[in-house]
């Protein structure tokens, strides 16, 4: 081959880095030739003319290897070739350090140290299989100055053993090797939540069979796990807060907290990128807020703030890993995501019936409208009523559309029927009324939602990439994954709203066009539905007074069923408000609304009820956070933006490349050879390792297991026996369980006030927290343990 065609643009690829001389490339194609005419037989079995298994000590004369790894390689390739596996065993070095004698023996050499058969004191097990047979086979080089080379002073063929067989040598341990680009291709896998087994798969399939893999799925599995202690070398907490210093310097709005407990060890952590700071600035009107457990090894409980945006998808505002569920834990973590939000407060707050929610939201968010999970009230509900009529009834008290006053009488008469006034269970819920049941939470924006299914939905996502077995370090990028496929749907809802537009079906068409341009397509179809609907009402009397008309209508055919409608004139928009309460609570015109306006041939749609969360200009107006720079990018990072745009390329050649014809496959082939023989001449950058990357003066430590609420899954539920209600086992109590019970909660509570240095751990002179907020750069710790480095400021 000609040197131009070796050349090509191999040195381009990474101008700046390296440059290659005439001379290397030269080499590089004799290398080139030596590995071609090896390739053309089956496999390199012979040296100097003479077959491997004929091989004696009298052929190695004239052979001389320059370096003890050129004579290893020749070794290995021997012991592959002959079926067997080998390990190093002697090395003798001059004075100089240069190595004089060096000795591979077949890896079955000797015999196992009788201390492992002899252990007492040990637990007895079955003791491991003897894999050392004495075997004698040894290959010897010894380093000459006359020569200036290593020659072979030793090489003993006889074996043992019977040798491995063909369709077992890839077995053999000295030739099962995961190499980095294996590690490489398996981590991008696994950030892509691949779990290691079907990265393994993948790569059995890619090589043609498991024998040419080149290692087991063991070896693989340990490979990662070596690689994954390389990763925490600091540990792990001190790993996740490198990542999230990592996002603060691409992020100018990236926002992280967390705070250390007395033996410095990681307690609770929040964050929240500028994604999420931007949508929450655009729809934080409604806020749902939700834990869940086995998302890391620690069972830490990882706490979700979702919303909604103006296409009724899921969108994230912030997670957090917390120590504890308690109001002390819960308070600081709300006060935290307020601070990151720039103090914005939610109108409307929905969560399950945990009682430290309720109490922090008490605290933090007196003025948020809190609502209770209408799902888990139903699923309670079934857990403490066994009768389907009670239910019955019970469930149209948590989701009918009535007056306050209308379901006081609902409520007694299902009391009364049943006789069921003295229920435990039943009078506690009553107490919660105002906080579950649709009539008292008619009028306040909740967006069409009466569930934190978001939550669980949000849960669901996150799951799918983390587990129970997983890292700190392992969590925030996949759970920053799950965020990017999130945005990505949004993305793709903006641009089908931009790039398409619905067929008008409904009687009030010039209308339903204003509603298709103004709103999302997911609001449209909500207003058209109730557009469709409102010819099944009449309006029975209009009452006309100065500065507006009440209209009085009723449903056709059931004429005790009626709505009022008054339509304000005198504002300069017109106002228009029905008593269901619909736009109030869920932000989208009734159809008694669209009744009226049929009455009044209004065919425009009135800008009074335009919300603007739900139309297609709902982020107009709100700016768009631009992604930071990539000079604070860490090493490893940018090797594994490489290697995915690397390996993206090679994969376009290699899928035309084995479409081609015969003569062109060979021709690629042989110019991949080349490639392969120049890469391994390059100088590979090592990573530096900059210690303490976590952005405060001490290394944190990993957190220890949380101590969860989560139940037994196979521990019984204590019930009454005649009445069958749940009866807590840590006070005997019926109503309620183990886990809500208040009488255990403050013995608890009791308890860790007199073990703890202080009062209140959040604020005791040994409970440090931290800030990695580069908008305002800094670290908030106690005097106490204050420390200080370069860029941060302390308070």
């Amino acid at each position: 081959m000609e040197s131009e065609d070796v050349t090509m643009e191999f040195v381009e690829v990474q101008q700046g880095d390296e440059h290659y001389s005439d001379t290397s490339m030269s080499q590089c194609e004799s290398d080139t030739e030596q590995l071609l005419e090896r390739s053309a037989r089956d496999v390199p079995l012979d040296i100097n003319g003479k077959k491997y298994e004929d091989l004696a000590l009298e052929d190695f004369q004239n052979t001389i290897f320059e370096t003890t790894e050129e004579a290893e390689d020749f070794y290995d390739n021997y012991s592959l070739a002959i079926g067997f596996s080998i390990r190093k065993n002697k090395k003798d070095t001059g004075v100089d350090g240069n190595i004089t004698r060096r000795r591979w023996v077949c890896s079955k050499q000797g015999k196992r140290d009788k201390k492992w058969y002899d252990n007492p004191n040990k637990k007895k097990r079955a003791r491991k299989r003897e894999t050392r047979e004495n075997c004698k086979a040894a290959f010897t080089v010894r380093y000459s100055k006359e020569r200036c080379g290593y020659f072979v002073s030793e090489f003993r063929t006889e074996h043992s053993h019977q040798c491995a067989a063909g369709d077992h040598v890839h077995f053999l341990r000295s030739h099962r090797v995961v190499k980095e680009s294996d590690v490489a291709q398996v981590t991008a896998m696994r950030e892509a939540s691949i779990k290691t087994s079907f990265a393994y798969e993948y790569m059995v399939h890619q090589a043609g069979g498991y024998e040419y893999v080149g290692f087991t799925i063991k070896d693989l599995y340990n490979k990662m796990d070596y690689a994954r202690q390389e990763a925490i070398l600091d540990g792990d907490a001190q790993a996740a807060i490198a990542f999230m210093n990592a996002k603060a310097q691409q992020d100018p709005e990236f926002y992280c907290k967390f705070n250390v407990d007395s033996e410095g060890r990681l307690a609770n952590m929040f964050w929240r990128d500028s994604g999420s700071l931007y949508d929450y600035n655009c729809f934080s009107d409604v806020l749902e807020f939700d834990t869940t457990y086995k998302t890391n090894i620690y069972d830490r409980p990882l706490a979700v703030f979702v919303g909604s945006n103006n296409h009724r998808a899921t969108i994230l505002f912030g997670c957090s890993l917390l120590v504890d569920e308690t109001v002390e834990t819960y308070t600081w973590l709300l006060k935290t995501f307020l601070h990151s939000m720039k103090g914005k407060k939610p109108v409307s707050i929905m969560t399950d019936g945990d009682e430290a929610m309720r109490r922090s939201i008490v605290d933090v968010l007196p003025e948020s409208r809190h609502r209770l999970c209408a799902w888990h009230i139903a699923k309670n509900l079934q857990d403490n009523i066994k009768d389907p009529d009670i239910r019955s009834d019970f469930r149209k008290c948590i989701y009918k559309n009535m007056s306050p006053q209308e379901w006081e009488e609902t409520w007694n008469n299902m009391l009364a029927t049943h006789g069921i006034a003295d229920n435990a269970w039943i009078n506690m819920m009553y107490k919660k009324r105002e906080r579950w049941a649709e009539a008292f939470n008619v009028g306040h924006f909740f967006g069409g939602m009466s569930s934190t299914q978001r939550c669980e939905g949000m849960h669901k996502n996150l799951k799918k990439g983390v587990g129970k077995f997983c890292k700190l370090y392992e969590v925030m990028p996949r759970v920053d994954k799950a965020l990017c496929r999130l945005r990505e749907k949004a993305k793709k809802d903006d641009f089908d709203n931009m790039n398409s537009t619905p067929v008008l079906e409904t009687h009030m068409r010039v209308m339903e066009k204003e509603v298709a341009d103004i709103f999302t397509h997911d609001l449209y179809l909500l207003i058209k539905d109730e557009i469709g609907k409102e010819n099944k009402f009449v309006i029975s009397r209009v009452e006309k007074s100065t500065d507006k008309k009440l209209y009085l209508l009723a449903q056709y055919n059931h004429p005790n069923r009626e709505w009022s409608v008054d339509m304000y004139h005198t504002s300069p928009k017109m106002e228009m408000i029905c008593s269901c309460k619909m736009f109030e609570s869920d932000g989208i015109p009734c159809r008694h609304i669209f009744c009226v306006l049929k009455s009044e041939h209004i065919d425009k749609f009135p800008a009074a009820l335009v919300n603007k969360r739900w139309t297609k200009k709902a982020r107009s107006e709100i700016i768009v956070p631009i992604p930071g720079s990539s000079e604070g990018v860490s090493p490893k990072v940018r090797q594994t933006a490489r290697f995915s745009s690397l390996t993206s390329r090679m994969d376009q050649i290699c899928y035309k490349a084995s479409m081609a014809e015969d003569e062109d496959f060979r021709k690629i082939s042989v110019e991949l050879d080349k490639l392969s023989i120049m890469v391994g001449k390059f100088k590979l950058r090592e990573d530096e390792f900059i210690p303490n990357e976590g952005g405060i003066g001490t290394v944190i430590r990993d957190p220890e297991v949380a101590k969860t609420k989560v139940r037994n899954d196979n521990a019984t539920v204590d019930r009454d026996k005649s009445t069958g209600e749940r009866r807590c086992t840590y006070c005997h109590e019926l109503g309620h369980n183990r886990r809500g019970c208040e009488a255990r909660k403050l013995a608890e509570r009791r308890v860790a006030s007199e073990s703890a240095t202080t009062e209140n751990i959040l604020q005791s002179q040994t409970m440090t927290e931290c800030t990695v907020d580069l908008l305002s750069s800094c670290i908030e710790s106690p005097p106490a343990t204050s420390t200080s480095q370069p860029g941060i400021h302390h308070h």
